[in-house]
């Protein structure tokens, strides 16, 4: 276990957390600290009914009870801070700093802690205050015995951060160095990372892992690879960890792989006989990779990765869509599906499931009124001939552009968890809060567009 005064040189941060900033995070934690009270609480009540602890046949015993409760807690909790201190003193921090951010009490200190050292200070406080305030209820009397209890119960549910924190951790690469700032943490590594080499794939791999992604989740990818920097084995080593971490889990990775820029050409919209796209890159790696299946979106189609019957299931029907990002094709089905939209190195100007959820909450003036024709050429070499109901420009030109607009309101609303993948900043962003969000601001916008004022949207919208 060591600490460091000054970050290495060549580190660079991969991830951070800010549970004051991140009002979501902070919910499902207080939620999670309240089922490990309940979790203590209830099976303890079978074997020393709670009634002890109100008994009031001996007046003064109850009140000298509840005091020693009131003066307990507030002893642990300073007891708890000190055993931070001097499990950072143990690391060899020289000097630590105690407080208070809002209503949290801290430890803290400007230096920055390896992996183990890391965990060792976070659990320090649940581990040896757990084990005193075992042995204490051990001896004390069925009347006393609540008392201690709930202390621990505070000790044990209280630490759900620290487990959250440490699970996280596990999983990143091992030469991580954290610095705590007290209700938030950044973390900093160098692993693969050389201007010359690029990124490790075990680097890459524990980025993506410490995104968080569920099991079984849909995730759709739009990519910067410029902004990530070299990977070793390049996009088709990103490709594969991506695969392997979402779809051995039954999840789906969708790669959008477009074809809008042959419209108003003399060339089919769609040709799914060649693996052509105008996204760029890593859309051309996932069309050339034989694991992905493509759907016949004519002007927005996507490559899915997965398990076969679901993959399957999921793009059933795309052909027959009459809007680029209808609601009941994929792009819709990324909400229904409580999916993910992943956003590497790209802000939400290009998130185009907002185009799909704008036309779901009703916005104004999104979809064109007159039909454009399109034509797809499937695989086994048949045409087929259909119109599309395209996006209308009258308003604000290409919408997107203003996508950018939305990113506060599911900021404050808990969308977006950030992350790195190599140097690219990601928001791994949930769609169905998104939704909410749009829905939200649509139905307090002037004319139900929230994209008409000038710069931002007022915060008054969607606080």
């Amino acid at each position: 276990m060591r600490c460091a005064r000054d970050l290495p040189a060549d580190y660079k941060e991969i991830y951070s957390v800010d549970l004051q900033k991140n009002k979501k995070m902070m919910v499902w934690l207080n939620a999670a600290a309240i089922m490990v009270a309940a979790l203590m609480a209830v099976p303890a009540a079978l074997l020393v009914p709670i009634s002890y602890l109100f008994n009031i046949e001996a007046p003064f015993a109850f009140f000298i009870r509840f005091g020693v409760l009131g003066v307990g807690s507030i002893a642990y909790i300073i007891t708890h801070e000190l055993v931070h201190g001097v499990a950072m003193k143990i690391c060899g921090t020289k000097k630590v700093r105690y407080g208070f951010t809002g209503p949290y009490a801290y430890a803290g200190s400007d230096d920055y802690y390896d992996k183990s050292a890391y965990i060792f200070i976070a659990l320090a406080p649940v581990v040896f205050l757990g084990v005193i305030l075992a042995g204490i209820n051990t001896i004390v009397s069925p009347a006393w015995f609540w008392v201690i209890y709930i202390i621990q119960i505070t000790n044990i549910s209280g630490a759900v951060g620290d487990y959250f924190v440490t699970a996280r951790f596990l999983k990143m690469p091992k030469d991580i160095l954290i610095k705590d700032h007290g209700t938030s943490m950044r973390v900093y590594s160098a692993s693969g990372n050389t201007a010359s080499a690029g990124f490790s794939r075990e680097y890459i791999k524990g980025q993506i892992e410490a995104l968080g992604i569920p099991d079984g989740a849909v995730i759709i990818m739009h990519t910067s690879l410029k902004s990530i920097g070299k990977i070793d084995g390049g996009a088709e080593a990103l490709l594969d960890l991506l695969i392997e971490n979402i779809t051995s889990r039954g999840g789906l990775l969708c790669v959008p792989t477009h074809t809008w820029s042959n419209l108003g050409t003399e060339n089919i919209t769609l040709d799914m006989t060649k693996n052509e796209t105008n996204l760029g890159a890593f859309p051309t790696v996932a069309l050339h990779d034989p694991r992905g299946i493509r759907t016949a979106n004519p002007t927005h189609s996507m490559v899915v990765f997965g398990d076969r019957t679901k993959v399957l299931s999921f793009i059933e029907g795309e052909e027959n869509v009459k809007t680029p990002t209808a609601p009941e094709g994929c792009y819709g089905k990324l909400c229904t599906a409580n999916g993910y939209v992943l956003l590497v190195g790209v802000d939400q100007n290009k998130n185009t499931y907002l185009h799909s959820v704008e036309e779901m909450v009703g916005i104004p003036k999104r979809i064109d009124s007159k039909p454009t024709k399109v034509s797809t050429k499937f695989e086994y070499g048949s045409v087929r001939y259909s119109e599309l109901y395209m996006f209308d420009e009258s308003v604000h030109g290409d919408v997107s552009r203003k996508f950018y607009m939305y990113e506060p309101a599911f900021r404050a609303m808990g969308a977006i968890k950030d992350g790195y993948i190599g140097e690219a900043p990601v928001q791994l962003c949930r769609t169905v809060i998104m939704k909410d969000a749009l829905a939200l601001l649509s139905s307090r916008a002037k004319d139900s567009d929230p994209l008409l004022y000038d710069g931002e949207i007022p915060p008054e919208l969607y606080l």
